[in-house]
């Protein structure tokens, strides 16, 4: 199971990302371990455990609560209890699942004015509003989206395609994964797992968002089950019993780990193997442009406090510059403009400019190239009494102006 954790190519794409899959399919992950536990084991321990880890879930992506339906694995516990003790623990595991889960909500209301509410409300409310319709064509994109992958038909552009190869699982997985279910014995734990399963496929069908991506959770615990037909097909042949069979499911166990067939890449090219293209992936083209752009930037300028104007995105530029520094957008044409309840524009950069001076901080803007530079001096802001000046930067990768006093004044 672990082999095919570590070569599953969805799992080796989002481990090269800074971004939240991986950590929160982990906890996941870990609530599904301590819920077959407390199943398993007659335990209600581990279900306190398992409501807690997944309510943890929750801070990372709240769409994770899909998987609530895992903590009727309480209900489920044949101790011999009184019923009002039963019905206690039943509302016990809500409780610790609902207080593992509260500082997202605290974190909305305090930030968006609504616990409900999110950033994707705040920064892209179209996005936001068509994801709560939950509309029923998405199921048919979503279905269409999962069939190309199963039968390696060309696709469209996806998430896969910024962080890796462009491929979330291969046929081979496909093939194990329908074995398995095959193989799966009906229990108390199965019931419930199945049941949190279903109930996050079945609503995450409806997400305006096509990509397999939020699946990710789900794909990392088909693993188990998807080991299932590589358990029996040992098992075979231990026993020498039907080889011919067993042979067959090692090798599709070993197409698998490999990633074959498998197609990589935008436009997308068939015949590939995943684990090879993975060890082969190496990056060529160094530093991104922009973390270059604010590291010669840092090196021309200094470490003293200034407000930084530029094209590149300022959640990013702002979080990478010293202490002190300040970046924002040029004007109105930036990643955060179609939100309803935040606007930055012309005016608002001119009014920033404006109070830094008031202040006597430094203002520069910053480019990746010194033809970006010159396409963006047109678009930065007008202060009468001051003019933009190229800097002499040593490293070709920015181009910083700052603006001066005019010369004539």
């Amino acid at each position: 199971a672990s082999l095919l954790l570590a070569t599953l190519p969805a799992f080796l794409t989002y481990c090269r990302s800074s971004m939240s899959d991986i950590s929160a399919s982990a906890l996941v992950v870990l609530a599904f371990f301590f819920a077959y536990l407390g199943l398993a084991r007659q335990k209600r321990w581990p279900i306190y455990l398992a409501a807690g880890v997944l309510g943890l879930s929750l801070n990372i992506r709240s769409q994770l609560i899909l998987f609530a339906p895992l903590l009727i694995a309480m209900p489920l516990l044949k101790l011999k209890t009184s019923r009002l003790r039963w019905i206690l623990h039943c509302f016990g595991v809500l409780a610790v699942f609902a207080i593992a889960s509260s500082p997202l909500f605290v974190f909305n209301a305090r930030q968006f004015g609504s616990p409900l509410a999110t950033g994707y409300q705040f920064w892209v409310p179209e996005t936001y509003q068509a994801a709560l319709r939950l509309p029923v064509h998405y199921v048919a994109k979503h279905a269409h989206m999962f069939w190309t992958e199963c039968t390696l038909q060309p696709r469209d552009f996806g998430v896969a395609n910024l962080f890796g190869s462009g491929t979330y699982f291969t046929p081979a997985f496909v093939i194990l994964l329908g074995s398995g279910l095959a193989l799966l014995r009906p229990t108390r734990f199965t019931f419930s797992a199945g049941l949190a399963c279903l109930t996050f496929f079945g609503v995450t069908m409806t997400f305006a968002f096509v990509d397999v991506r939020p699946y990710l959770p789900l794909l990392i615990l088909l693993v188990a089950v998807a080991v299932l037909p590589i358990d029996w097909a040992i098992d075979q042949l231990v026993r020498r019993g039907r080889i011919v069979l067993a042979v067959c499911v090692i090798i599709i166990f070993g197409a698998a780990c490999a990633g074959y067939p498998s197609q990589s890449g935008y436009l997308p090219e068939r015949g590939h193997w995943q684990a090879w293209d993975a060890l082969r992936l190496r990056y060529t083209e160094g530093l991104p442009v922009a973390f270059r752009a604010q590291k010669a930037f840092v090196q021309t300028i200094g470490q003293e406090p200034a407000i930084v104007l530029s094209d590149i995105d300022p959640a990013y530029l702002n979080a990478v510059l010293p202490k002190g520094f300040v970046a924002a957008p040029i004007d109105e044409n930036h990643h955060y403009r179609f939100s309803r309840l935040w606007r930055y524009g012309k005016s608002e950069a001119v009014s920033l400019v404006r109070r830094s001076l008031a202040n006597h901080l430094p203002v520069y803007a910053l480019a990746v190239s010194p033809p970006e530079i010159a396409a963006e001096v047109s678009r930065l802001p007008d202060i009468e009494g001051y003019q933009w000046v190229a800097v002499t930067v040593s490293n070709p990768s920015a181009a910083v102006v700052e603006l001066l006093p005019s010369r004539n004044q």
